[in-house]
């Protein structure tokens, strides 16, 4: 049955179903593949199959597209916090940080990522909220266990930096499977804490 209407008339039916983590992995393949500053939002929308106006509802700017899966991430440390309890404050919170790296999903998609952000500094800064939303989680955590405010933003922000050196550093400059051994190196040129 041919569609009804005048050509160049849109025709009604049902909305495009949209993933946000297949669109983020599209783009994710596009940058890795062409280069980040060589790929526009518009190309990502079409090879998508989604309009500008679409992507742009899910991810406000390019760099959400990078960035996104962290969420995830945190929620795998939440679990991880509750998980090591038991510990000291500051050594739970490294526990459940190095935890985290072991539990990374889509790990070669996570390596593309980090190594598209290792090359744009300028996409850390805009991602630096994501990084003090970690780092927000993990200073409640230590302050629910006694820690004094000041020491633990400063614990929470020491570990977070350290992890995510070490998450570049895995994705940069190493074949290992799993960013776990990098963060944990990483975590412990921190054992200061």
């Amino acid at each position: 049955m041919a569609p009804t209407g005048t050509p160049g008339q849109r025709t009604r039916g049902r909305p495009v179903e949209i993933d946000p983590s297949r669109l983020s992995r599209t783009a994710v393949e596009l940058f890795a593949e062409r280069g980040y500053d060589e790929v526009s939002a518009a190309e990502i929308a079409t090879a998508a199959g989604i309009s500008r106006r679409s992507l742009f509802r899910y991810f406000p700017t390019k760099s959400d597209l990078v960035w996104d899966g962290f969420q995830e991430s945190l929620e795998v440390l939440s679990v991880a916090l509750l998980e090591h309890g038991d510990h000291p404050p500051a050594t739970a919170v490294v526990e459940a940080v190095t935890v985290t790296a072991e539990r990374t999903p889509v790990v070669e998609l996570t390596r593309t990522r980090l190594q598209i952000l290792a090359a744009h500094p300028e996409l850390v800064a805009l991602g630096f909220g994501r990084l003090d939303e970690q780092i927000q989680l993990c200073a409640a955590y230590l302050r629910n266990r006694g820690v004094e405010d000041l020491t633990a933003q400063v614990q929470a922000a020491a570990i977070t930096a350290a992890a995510f050196t070490g998450y570049l550093h895995w994705a940069t400059a190493t074949s290992d499977p799993t960013p776990a051994e990098a963060v944990r190196r990483s975590l412990e040129a921190v054992s200061w804490l």
